[in-house]
C-alpha cells in the first residue's frame, strides 16, 4: 500500500473522532464566565443578615455537662449551649475538620462519659 494510500486513510479515520458542534454553541457568545460581561453578580442569598446570627455556642453552660453520660445529655446541653447541632465524639473517633461555630463537640470517654466540651 502506497505512502499516500496510508495517509488518506489516517486522516479519514481521525475526522470521524471529531466532536460534532452543539446545537446550543453560539447561545452563550456574549457572555462571560460569571455572567453578562460588566455586570457584578448578585450576593448568595442563603448566607444569613446578621453575620453573628447563629453562631452562638456558649461555652460557660456547655461546660456543667462534663462528667455527664453524652449519649443521654447531648440534646440538652445543646439546648443550653445554644448550639445548632451537637457530636458526641467517642475516643478514635473520625470526625471532620470543618469548623462550625454554632455546633457543640462532646467528648466522651470509652464509658460514653463527657470528659470535655468545645464549640466548632
Amino acid at each position: 500500500m502506497s505512502k499516500r494510500a496510508i495517509l488518506l486513510t489516517a486522516a479519514i479515520a481521525l475526522s470521524a473522532c471529531a466532536a460534532a458542534p452543539k446545537a446550543d454553541a453560539g447561545k452563550y457568545k456574549d457572555k462571560g464566565p460569571f455572567g453578562e460581561r460588566g455586570t457584578a453578580l448578585a450576593p448568595p442569598t442563603d448566607t444569613p443578615a446578621d453575620p453573628a446570627e447563629g453562631t452562638a455556642c456558649n461555652l460557660d453552660a456547655a461546660r456543667a455537662f462534663i462528667g455527664k453520660p453524652g449519649a443521654q445529655i447531648a440534646d440538652e446541653a445543646r439546648a443550653a449551649a445554644g448550639a445548632r447541632s451537637v457530636r458526641v465524639i467517642k475516643p478514635d473517633t473520625m470526625v471532620t475538620m470543618d469548623f462550625r461555630p454554632d455546633r457543640l463537640n462532646l467528648k466522651t470517654d470509652d464509658a460514653g462519659v463527657v470528659k470535655d466540651v468545645s464549640c466548632g
